[in-house]
């Protein structure tokens, strides 16, 4: 994660964009149905704005 920032300029959203897939399952198993149902909203908001590269769409 730390190394993400530095290459990105601190870029916190890209930097996790790019971490969270290594990361997913062990994420996704110590969540709550709860939480994870509040991050499908937040994914399924999130996909209008943002490219497959990760760019935010203007």
């Amino acid at each position: 994660m730390q190394e993400e920032l530095k290459v990105n300029g601190n870029n916190q959203m890209a930097a996790a964009m790019k971490v969270l897939p290594k990361y997913q399952k062990e994420i996704l198993a110590v969540m709550s149905p709860e939480m994870k149902e509040q991050l499908m909203k937040m994914q399924m908001g999130a996909q209008g704005q943002f490219n497959p590269n990760g760019t935010i769409r203007q």
